[in-house]
């Protein structure tokens, strides 16, 4: 990488580490970094010696531990809460090859996850994003659909898709829902129409099929699916595209990460209980049939956003930043499901790619899963087996139910919209609960109408590294944390590829960090040494006006009135009585605790024990409960009296951008 880059980079996550302790605010998020620098390495300076813990073994681990090997870290350690690796990329063997019942496409062409499955040979072919949708084969058994209308139906989404692009580009509409623009522009669609009965029987069946097959595109009820999400993402490619993977799939690009890392430092079957970053060093607690407890320099979580919602305010002690808290709670994360149907013989031999069982209001039978089910298609390589996909409330219905029960309901589902078929009940069903499990809890984030309203990118809140004493203690990857291609595996693999390059720069560049915590605290003294004298002035009764008498408050002569700072002050001065004097130090007092937070980062927790990397039992139940506030912003007042202290910095950074988009 050009030197020059190398030194922005370090510098812009210098400003960071500053603007994170409260010392500075120049408003540089991780995103900065994303957008000037791209995903390239740092140094490899001062890097061996800095102890890791990488909690949670999907993508965004391995590609983290993965970038720490190749940057020189030697001191790094994963640990996974299930039996396996790879997270939502779960890939399980199947007569030749594997089914996924997690990741299966790939955004886009060009990203890393594509030049890996490129290199590995096993890209299959490009599809359309909508693909599914437009080349469905409807069934509706005995209930008639208009031709005509799946035509107009398909006019009407390209215009709805025009629609909600051109309205996320606009922040004031971020807050609005795919439901209600797409309950506005459908209304104004059967309007324009002004359909027979027949036809508006055949638009509102599209139009409720359609919605299910959107919610399963974004995992999301549409009704809590913010417009905010089209604003940001991007595959970078020309076109909506994905490309379609062979029957090894991504168990062979799961297992190219996998070959590169060393298995003696990755821990299946262990649970992070909690992680506590109170003292020097950050200690993990481990479940694995016994506690552990582990002290490192770092740790990077991984773990889903489902798994952080249901347990953020118990996995960390103390709490996170409110604000990330906040984050956390208001992002979405929605479920998706399929399910692998295996028959002795297709009875779908002569069909298209994928065919539609669709539910007609007033006709078709309501079965149980009529309104969450959607596209179905045959396995390219296993020409016996069908895949479906269920969304919105689907999944919550079936995850409790036995595997036979669901096979009759689909079976039910697909002889109510296909009478002219003989439809045999399939000899086995596979699936997998995303949702039940408390590793994951559903299977991507998206942001909810909830988490449009921040001001601040929702997914930079989640990806902000959490400091202590000016150093990261606690950095956050996965596709929850990338603003431009969530969702993805690509958005995971790039997460955790950036980590490494953050840890480097800010360990680098300790020295200028602390220079800049010095030049707080001598603020912070000389404030506290001009109360004091302030204060000493005012303890000096002035003598009593002649004429005047006593009084709680009394005004003095201009020659006996004293301001703050010993100076003389020609406005009217009220003399402080005792209670006023001791509120003024309460105050000060507070002040000065308040300041020696925000600039000297000091923790009142105890000490840390000292040991070799373990803690045993007795050692970490003896760590204090409190802990100073770690969330360390700055007041108004505050941020401003810095800004302009170090408004040199300021220019510099500037300079320094404009520098980096020439290079």
């Amino acid at each position: 990488m050009d030197h020059r880059i190398s030194a922005t980079l370090t510098v812009s996550l210098v400003l960071l580490i500053a603007s994170a302790c409260g010392e500075i605010d120049l408003g540089i998020t991780p995103s900065d970094l994303y957008s000037e620098f791209g995903y390239s390495s740092g140094s490899k300076q001062d890097a061996k010696n800095v102890s890791v813990a990488i909690i949670g073994g999907g993508f965004a681990g391995l590609s983290a531990f993965q970038k720490l090997l190749e940057l020189g870290y030697n001191n790094v350690e994963l640990y996974e809460a299930a039996n396996r690796l790879g997270g939502r990329v779960y890939p399980v063997e199947f007569a030749d090859g594997y089914i996924q019942h997690g990741a299966q496409f790939i955004n886009g062409q060009e990203n890393p996850i594509y030049n890996i499955a490129a290199r590995l040979g096993v890209v299959d072919r490009e599809m359309d994003d909508d693909e599914l949708f437009r080349n469905a084969d409807y069934r509706t058994g005995n209930c008639s659909l208009d031709k005509e209308c799946i035509d107009e139906f398909e006019k009407f989404v390209e215009k709805l898709e025009f629609e909600i692009q051109e309205l996320a580009k606009d922040k004031t509409n971020w807050n609005r829902t795919v439901d209600t623009v797409y309950n506005e522009v459908f209304e104004e669609f059967i309007e324009q129409k002004n359909p027979s009965e027949s036809e508006l029987t055949s638009y509102r069946a599209l139009s409720q099929f359609y919605k299910t097959y959107y919610e399963g595109e974004w995992s999301a009820p549409i009704t809590k699916l913010s417009l905010r999400n089209y604003a940001g993402w991007d595959d970078q490619s020309e076109k909506f595209a994905s490309f379609t993977l062979n029957k090894f799939g991504y168990y062979s690009v799961l297992s190219d990460l996998i070959s590169k890392l060393p298995s003696e430092n990755i821990h299946l079957n262990s649970k992070v209980a909690t992680i506590d970053y109170r003292g020097d060093k950050t200690v993990i607690k481990l479940v694995n049939g016994e506690y552990l407890y582990k002290t490192f320099d770092v740790v990077i979580v991984t773990v889903p956003l489902g798994h952080l919602k249901a347990h953020v305010h118990h996995l960390f002690r103390p709490e996170l930043p409110k604000k990330k808290v906040e984050a956390i709670e208001k992002m979405g994360f929605g479920s998706l499901l399929k399910v692998f149907l295996v028959y002795d013989q297709p009875f779908w031999a002569n069909w298209t790619n994928s065919f539609a069982p669709l539910f007609v209001e007033g006709c078709s039978p309501d079965s149980y899963l009529s309104k969450e089910l959607h596209t179905f298609e045959p396995l390219s390589w296993q020409s016996n087996v069908l895949v479906g996909w269920l969304s919105g409330d689907g999944p919550k219905h079936i995850d409790w139910i036995s595997d036979e029960e669901l096979a009759q309901h689909i079976t039910q589902h697909f002889k109510n919209s296909m009478s002219e078929v003989d439809v045999p009940e399939p000899k086995e069903l596979i699936r997998t609960s995303w949702l039940r499990d408390d590793k994951f809890r559903g299977s991507y984030s998206y942001i909810s109408s909830e988490a449009a309203q921040f001001k601040e990118d929702p997914f930079e809140l989640l990806a902000r590294p959490v400091f202590k004493n000016c150093q990261p203690r606690i950095l956050f990857a996965g596709e929850a944390t990338h603003s431009r291609i969530f969702q993805t595996t690509i958005g995971a693999y790039l997460s955790g590829r950036l980590l490494p390059d953050l840890i480097i720069s800010m360990f680098m560049f300790w020295g200028l960090s602390a220079s800049l915590s010095l030049q707080c605290y001598m603020k912070k003294k000389d404030r506290q040494i001009r109360f004091k004298q302030s204060y000493s002035q005012q303890k000096v009764q002035p003598k009593k006006p002649p004429t005047a008498p006593v009084k709680q408050n009394r005004v003095v002569e201009t020659s006996q009135r004293v301001s703050m700072h010993g100076s003389e002050d020609v406005d009217d001065y009220k003399m402080p009585t005792v209670n006023t004097l001791k509120s003024q130090k309460t105050k000060a007092k507070s002040k000065e605790n308040n300041e020696n937070q925000l600039c000297t980062a000091r923790d009142s927790a105890e000490e840390m024990p000292k040991t070799n990397n373990v803690l045993d039992k007795t050692q970490f139940e003896r760590l204090p409960e409190h802990t100073l506030q770690t969330d360390r912003t700055m007041t108004p007042e505050q941020s401003t009296q810095f800004s302009q202290s170090f408004a040199p910095t300021q220019k510099s950074y500037k300079s320094f951008k404009e520098k980096a988009s020439v290079w």
